[in-house]
């Protein structure tokens, strides 16, 4: 989805439905402020962000990372090593999160660069900007690797499935019901079969007592790059 360009009018909010397409995976309304400036985009105010492709686009035409030694600058890697350790969020040591970022540095004047990636999380804007000294995100696109947001939970870990009926895995840490599930970027069918055991090939199933039933009509569904989205 093309960002709509508010040059010239900073600080103006637009608010659109996140309209869904195969790689994004949320309903929800979110609402930006917006300075059409190669890429970067001025974040202000944020109920949530959960954006699949919306930001991709926009990310990958970010234009290449010039350096800078201001100390309000910040940098996120899908990369980077650990999670575990306190990170000062240098382009040598970034934090391997927008969300970790945000959570240590969200005052007015603050610029977070991201490297290319993917990025499982939903980010929600913990403070608001300033007029004229707004919050920055910046996408970093590197040798045309872009950078991607996307808000459905990465469950391609093969220690986060039981085999429960024949080609049939569950997954019991799901507690929330999934709009969509992905795996190796094929949306998956959503189903309501009378037994988990009956569940088709290619499709899924919520069991609020269980969790996410998912037949790929073979292996544990962790091998594969699967996708779970609220």
């Amino acid at each position: 989805m093309a960002a709509r360009s508010s040059a010239g009018r900073q600080g103006r909010t637009e608010r659109e439905p996140s309209s869904i397409t195969p790689n994004s995976s949320s309903f929800r309304r979110w609402s930006r402020s917006v300075e059409d400036d190669g890429g970067v985009f001025l974040l202000q105010r944020f109920r949530s962000i959960t954006i699949g492709a919306i930001l991709a686009a926009a990310f990958a035409s970010a234009p290449a990372f010039v350096s800078r030694a201001d100390a309000a600058n910040f940098y996120v890697s899908a990369s980077a090593d650990s999670c575990a350790s306190p990170r000062p969020g240098t382009r040598t040591s970034p934090y391997c999160t927008i969300t970790a970022a945000l959570a240590a540095h969200h005052t007015p004047g603050t610029r977070i660069f991201v490297l290319p990636g993917v990025y499982h999380e939903q980010v929600t804007l913990p403070t608001a900007g300033a007029p004229g000294n707004p919050i920055v995100i910046q996408g970093v696109s590197q040798d045309g690797q872009p950078v991607v947001v996307d808000g459905s939970d990465d469950y391609g870990d093969p220690s986060r499935w039981r085999q429960v009926y024949g080609t049939v895995w569950l997954a019991d840490s799901v507690n929330w019901l999934p709009v969509q599930v992905f795996a190796d970027g094929a949306r998956l069918t959503p189903s309501s079969p009378a037994a988990p055991e009956q569940l088709a090939v290619g499709s899924f199933s919520y069991v609020s007592t269980a969790g996410l039933y998912v037949n790929l009509g073979g292996d544990n569904p962790g091998n594969h790059q699967a996708a779970v989205g609220q």
